[in-house]
C-alpha cells in the first residue's frame, strides 16, 4: 500500500503503528531487520517466561549416558550418530492474531523512492514477542518428539538436533522429517546433515574420536571481525554489543566461564553514552568517539589468541556413567 488510507482499510483500525524495515549484512547473505524498537512495538510485549536453551554441556550429558548405554568401552563411540535440522524462516512460521494487526504493519521504501506498507502475516525478526511465541512452539515440538516419540533432542530457537546409535539414527530422522511435515514446517534440504560428525550450533561434534570444538568456519569469522576492529582502531556502541553476544555464545558453548573477564571491556563501550568523547582536561575529541582504548584493545587481541587457540574439547566417558559436577561460589 501506498497510502494512509489503504492501510486503515484493510487493518480496520486507523490507530495502526508503522515500522521500519532495513537490510542487516551477515557474511554471504542480507537479512531483514523490524525495528521493533524505533516503532514501540516491542514496549508492548509482555515478558512473563524464562527462555530454556539447551547448552554444549547438555548435549555432552546425552552423548555420555548414551556411551554408557553401549557398554562404555572402544568400540562404543563408533556407534554414535548425529543429526541436526534447521528450519526455513522460522519466525514468519508463528501467525499474527488477527486482534494483532495494527501492530504487524512493515514501513519500507521501494525502488522508486517511495514509502510502501505492507501486513505481516507471520512473526517479524527484531520484535521481542517473535522470540517467545516462536520458542513455545519450538518446546512443543521438543517435547512432542521425547514423550511420543523417545527422541533425545533438543531445540535451540530453529535448530532442532539430537543424538543417536547407528542402529537407530535412521528411524530418528524420518521421524523427525514426518512431525515437521505433520506441523506445517518448512526446512531446507540442504540444513539436514546426519552422521558422526555434525556441526551444530557453530560447534563441530567428532563422536567417533569424542572431540568437540568451534567449527572453522565461525573461527574464521570471528578472527576476520577481531583483526579489522584491531586494523581500524574504532568499535562503535552498537557494533561492541554485537561482538560481545557472538563471542560470549562461543566461549559458553566451548569454554565455559573461561573468558569472562575479557567481556566488561565491551560491555562498557555497548552502554557508553553516544555522544562526544572528552579528554581528560575537558577537550572535546571530534571523531575519537569510537576509537579504541587500551582496555578493549588488549580484550580483542586476548580474544584472538583464544579462538585461534582454544582447546578441544573432550567428550569424557566414564564407564559406570558418571557425568561431571560443577560447584561455584559469588563469594
Amino acid at each position: 500500500f501506498y497510502t494512509e488510507e489503504e492501510v486503515t482499510a484493510v487493518i480496520g483500525d486507523e490507530h495502526w503503528v508503522p515500522t521500519p524495515r532495513f537490510p542487516l549484512v551477515q557474511g554471504d547473505k542480507v537479512r531483514s531487520i523490524y525495528a521493533g524498537n524505533l516503532s514501540r512495538v516491542n514496549e508492548l510485549a509482555a515478558i512473563c517466561e524464562k527462555l530454556e536453551l539447551p547448552s554444549t554441556d547438555l548435549a555432552i550429558v546425552c552423548i555420555r549416558e548414551l556411551l554408557h548405554l553401549l557398554g562404555g568401552d572402544a568400540t562404543a563411540a563408533s556407534k554414535l550418530r548425529s543429526w541436526v535440522l534447521d528450519e526455513e524462516n522460522a519466525y514468519r512460521g508463528i501467525g499474527i492474531h488477527p486482534t494483532q494487526k495494527r501492530y504487524a504493519v512493515i514501513a519500507m521504501q521501494d525502488p522508486t523512492g517511495k514509502v510502501a506498507f505492507f501486513q505481516m502475516v507471520g512473526h517479524a525478526f527484531g520484535w521481542i514477542a517473535a522470540v517467545y511465541n516462536f520458542n513455545r512452539r519450538a518446546r512443543l515440538r521438543q517435547q512432542l518428539l521425547r514423550k511420543l516419540f523417545l527422541l533425545p533432542c533438543f531445540s535451540y530457537y530453529d535448530d532442532t538436533f539430537g543424538f543417536e546409535t547407528e542402529d537407530t539414527i535412521d528411524t530418528a530422522e524420518q521421524c523427525v522429517r514426518e512431525v515437521h511435515g505433520l506441523f506445517g514446517i518448512p526446512y531446507g534440504e540442504h540444513k539436514v546433515k546426519v552422521g558422526p560428525r555434525v556441526d551444530i550450533l557453530g560447534v563441530a561434534y567428532n563422536l567417533p574420536k569424542l572431540k568437540v570444538h568451534i567449527t572453522k568456519k565461525r573461527r574464521k569469522a570471528l578472527l576476520t571481525e577481531l583483526q579489522h576492529i584491531l586494523d581500524v582502531n574504532k568499535l562503535s556502541p552498537g557494533n561492541a554489543g554485537k561482538l560481545k553476544g557472538k563471542l560470549l555464545f562461543a566461549s559458553q558453548q566451548l569454554w565455559g566461564k573461561l573468558c569472562r573477564s575479557l567481556l566488561p571491556a565491551l560491555s562498557h563501550r555497548q552502554y557508553r553514552h553516544q555522544g562526544a568523547c572528552w579528554n581528560a582536561l575537558g577537550v572535546r575529541l571530534h571523531g575519537a568517539a569510537n576509537d579504541l582504548t587500551d582496555s578493549l584493545r588488549w580484550a580483542c587481541k586476548s580474544w584472538k589468541r583464544v579462538i585461534a587457540h582454544g582447546k578441544t574439547r573432550d567428550i569424557l566417558a566414564y564407564a559406570d556413567g558418571r557425568n561431571d559436577i560443577v560447584i561455584y561460589t559469588d563469594g
